[in-house]
């Protein structure tokens, strides 16, 4: 989210002239793609182009959308394009600080109706690709050789894949109005496993044992796919670990890749 793309109000009405735009808000979240909220009369839209996301994976982000609100999954839904330019529907909430008990075990049950519904689809490369890796791990050991060292058992994992995942169920990706959770931003959604998309939620989502049983649990209760305690832990360090590679590459930050391991930290010791 956030803006790369300038973009006015005078030209947002241009591009969609079936709308009648009186205002438009630069998002200040997010640093790959242009995101903007944009009003008329009656209610509020979000305006996005894509900074770096192929046509390929724009295209299949919209017919996932399409499949999961079939499936009565709140997502966005697509109502005009104009490339780059996508409007899509403003869905209410926000993103909570914490997750109460009960938004826990809604998102929960928000994951297990997606993995059910994305089950057995395939597509040609996986999120979690160890190949891939294996090339940003190369890229890690010329910069950063004492992390790398830390990381590098993930080229040699190996996930099986059970159908498409979210795969980057963090806060900022969910929006809670009252207990109601809907998802966004599946931009990287891809082939992957499920246990490792319930793991990397718990690792972004939890913050003590009690939630992370409620979330298993309540998961366990309709997924395709069912987990252990034991099992979803591993998937949370693996994913923590994941993403702690996307981020010293992409930012060279190790504070946002102490936050993901301070938390892994924390839930193991609470374990003990």
């Amino acid at each position: 989210m956030g803006v790369k793309t300038t973009l006015t109000l005078a030209e947002a009405n241009t591009i969609f002239s079936s709308f009648k735009f009186i205002n438009i808000k630069p998002s200040t979240d997010g640093i790959i793609d242009t995101t903007y909220t944009v009003y008329d009369a009656k209610q509020s839209y979000i305006l996005k182009k894509f900074e770096e996301a192929t046509p390929l994976q724009i295209n299949r982000q919209h017919a996932l959308l399409k499949q999961l609100h079939a499936s009565h999954l709140s997502v966005p839904e697509l109502l005009a394009s104009t490339a780059p330019w996508y409007l899509y529907t403003k869905l209410p909430g926000e993103t909570p600080s914490t997750l109460s008990y009960l938004q826990t075990q809604n998102l929960a049950k928000a994951i297990a109706k997606m993995h059910i519904s994305t089950r057995k689809q395939r597509r040609e490369e996986a999120l979690f690709n160890p190949l891939k890796i294996k090339q940003e791990l190369r890229q890690l050991k010329r910069s950063a050789f004492y992390h790398y060292k830390k990381l590098s058992y993930l080229q040699n994992t190996k996930l099986e894949n059970h159908g498409i995942i979210h795969g980057d169920i963090f806060p900022d990706n969910l929006l809670f109005s009252g207990h109601r959770v809907s998802l966004i931003d599946f931009i990287d959604a891809d082939d992957g496993n499920f246990s490792f998309d319930l793991g990397v939620c718990a690792m972004a989502c939890t913050e003590t044992l009690p939630k992370l049983q409620i979330l298993r649990r309540c998961y366990n209760r309709t997924s395709p796919q069912k987990t252990t305690l034991t099992s979803l832990l591993e998937m949370m360090q693996t994913g923590a670990d994941f993403y702690t590679l996307k981020r010293l590459l992409s930012q060279q930050n190790t504070h946002s890749k102490q936050v993901l391991q301070k938390k892994m930290r924390r839930l193991k010791r609470a374990l003990s």
